[in-house]
């Protein structure tokens, strides 16, 4: 979760904060581990997008499909795409249309749970 909204001081009114944050599709956290000869090597697969102000605003989706299409017509390119979702609309995308100024919630899965 990226906090996105916030106050300027103490008693200041709630605002929206547009502040890009960089983040990375793949996130390796090996190095936090108490266990250092576990893998802890995350994908992300999802982020939801907050456009808008804070007295009101507009959430879409961008999601990384790497499963069998619901219409049975086979799976998805190898390695999976990239989907936005806006409303009643999905469309395509790519790593690149990730929006960093509005990802608001960014969802990771691990990659493998091996050991080293």
């Amino acid at each position: 979760h990226l906090k996105r909204f916030g106050r300027d001081r103490i008693d200041g009114p709630l605002t929206k904060i547009d502040t890009p944050v960089e983040f990375s599709v793949d996130l390796d956290l090996q190095a936090y581990l108490a266990q250092p000869d576990m893998d802890a090597s995350y994908e992300l697969y999802g982020v939801v997008n907050h456009h808008g102000s804070l007295g009101g605003g507009h959430y879409t989706a961008n999601v990384f499909v790497t499963s069998t299409s619901d219409d049975g017509e086979g799976p998805t390119p190898p390695g999976g795409e990239w989907f936005n979702f806006n409303d009643s609309r999905a469309s395509q995308a790519s790593v690149e249309d990730l929006d960093h100024r509005a990802g608001y919630i960014l969802f990771y899965r691990r990659r493998a749970k091996r050991r080293l």
